[in-house]
């Protein structure tokens, strides 16, 4: 993603990118309280496998 926003000239977007193939965590509510009402960890679109993850990069080295 970082890559496409470079070569388009935006320098400036953030890009988030998360570790985990199980999705998200639930909100930490003890240390950031505001995220309490947060449910995207409740969300399967940001679960993953592994292996569509590793044939993607695999593409994007080649083309690199």
């Amino acid at each position: 993603m970082r890559a496409v926003l470079t070569t388009t000239g935006d320098e400036i977007r953030k890009v988030w990118l998360f570790d985990s193939f199980a999705g998200l965590p639930k909100p930490d509510v003890k240390n950031y309280p505001q995220d309490e009402p947060d449910r995207l960890w409740t969300f399967n679109e940001f679960r993953g496998e592994c292996g569509g993850s590793e044939s993607k990069l695999r593409a994007l080295r080649s083309f690199g």
